[in-house]
């Protein structure tokens, strides 16, 4: 009686260390995700500012060029510039959705959690904006700046 007992014992540690190894699995990847928030975010505004480096590049060029002047580069330029303002518009409707405006206590947290649960997204977004500032830079190279 007594190896039965020490038997269901050792079966019922083993179930309940089964348990806790997946709930703290669980608890590990979750707060993975959050600490990788920060470094998703940095990599999201590097890329901002780098597009954002292009199109003042492409303001102070557009700026230069005479009134009326237009070719084929110019008109190449316009319709990328027109797909990245499309991105840009749905990136922001995107980021407004789904991040709250506060910065500081609890909703600061929560914020790095959604972040860090949707780096996929952020991925998305990241070699859309990549791909944009190529579009564009490459534009640049061809009319000369």
């Amino acid at each position: 009686m007594e190896a039965v007992a020490a038997a269901a014992s050792v079966a019922g540690l083993l179930a309940l260390v089964g348990q806790s190894i997946a709930g703290v699995r669980k608890l590990s990847d979750f707060y993975l995700d959050v600490s990788t928030a920060s470094k998703t975010a940095h990599h999201l505004l590097r890329d901002v500012n780098a597009l954002l480096k292009v199109l003042y590049d492409i303001q102070e060029l557009a700026e230069r060029i005479p009134d009326g002047f237009d070719d084929l580069q110019i008109a190449s330029l316009r319709i990328q510039l027109e797909d990245c303002s499309n991105h840009v518009q749905r990136w922001v409707l995107e980021a407004v959705e789904n991040y709250p405006t506060s910065v500081s206590g609890t909703k600061a947290y929560l914020r790095k959690i959604k972040i860090g649960r949707n780096r996929k997204e952020i991925e998305g977004i990241r070699q859309e904006m990549e791909s944009d500032r190529q579009a564009l830079t490459l534009s640049l190279v061809v009319l000369g700046r």
